[in-house]
């Protein structure tokens, strides 16, 4: 028997949508039928809350919402509720490590910091993060602004990335966390033993909400603690094998409402099938 679920959390890209196109009608249509029945719903990306903005806007959304890997989870009126950091030491390490030619972004509460605009800040401005802020020397920064993770980009050499990655894991150790979050382009570095999971487990404790309770969408590597921490964990269509097998359930592709259609599975008295239809 399907326990009652009291809460959705959601994965973004490539899980409830995919950059600028916001929510389809069909995913929205069941959403707004989960809240209506006094679900909450909480949205749970790697990216900052203001890239977010435009989903918060569409479902109405007021429940506190998770953000940049678990490293920030916001309240419903967008103020911080709580924040992680990486190390000041081991961030100037990081920088030190990475290559001068990849694109190096360091996140902090709702901010991001770069040294420069190229193409792969301008795919992360595309999309939906807001533009980022410029600095002299990210190394020099980190010893007054704390950081909560780093991304690196290289969006014409996955390649380049795959080594990176390899490079930080054996220079870091345990000391951080490495991980490619569903994009072979981005690698990114965040505290040990944070991720979307952990902080959802924090959260839904503050909210009385037992994991139980719980479903739990995603489609990338940063998604698997989430789904396995939840009573009910979804893998979309899209995802890869590993993040299906960390799942209960697989659904459809996020671009054929994979979202809707897990719904109208869990809880058909909500999202009955014929929701989805008179969506389409």
């Amino acid at each position: 028997m399907t326990p009652e679920i009291r809460l959705i959390a959601l994965d973004l890209d490539g899980t409830l949508h995919v950059h600028r196109s916001g929510v389809s009608p069909v995913n929205q249509a069941a959403l707004l039928a989960a809240r209506k029945a006094g679900i909450e719903i909480v949205l749970a990306t790697g990216k900052t809350r203001g890239s977010a903005l435009n989903i918060i806007e569409q479902l109405g959304l007021t429940s506190p919402g998770i953000f940049v890997q678990g490293l920030v989870t916001h309240n419903g009126d967008g103020s911080i509720r709580h924040q992680q950091y990486l190390d000041r030491d081991l961030g100037r390490e990081v920088v030190g490590l990475v290559d001068e030619d990849i694109s190096l972004i360091a996140y902090s509460g709702t901010d991001t910091w770069v040294t420069r605009y190229d193409r792969n800040i301008e795919l992360l401005s595309w999309a939906g993060e807001p533009r980022p802020k410029l600095c002299d020397s990210l190394a020099e920064m980190t010893r007054h602004v704390p950081i909560n993770k780093f991304a690196a980009m290289d969006v014409m050499d996955p390649g380049k990335m795959n080594a990176l990655r390899a490079r930080l894991e054996e220079a870091l150790g345990d000391r951080a966390q490495v991980l490619q979050p569903g994009l072979t382009i981005m690698v990114e570095v965040l505290p040990t033993g944070t991720s979307k999971g952990a902080a959802l487990g924090a959260l839904i404790e503050d909210m009385g909400v037992a994991p139980e309770h719980v479903l739990a969408c995603g489609d990338g590597e940063n998604d698997i603690e989430m789904l396995e921490l939840a009573g009910i964990g979804v893998a979309m269509g899209n995802a890869d094998e590993n993040v299906q097998a960390a799942a209960d359930f697989v659904s459809l592709p996020y671009d054929q409402d994979g979202v809707a259609h897990a719904l109208s599975h869990f809880i058909p008295h909500i999202v009955p099938p014929g929701l989805l239809q008179d969506g389409d």
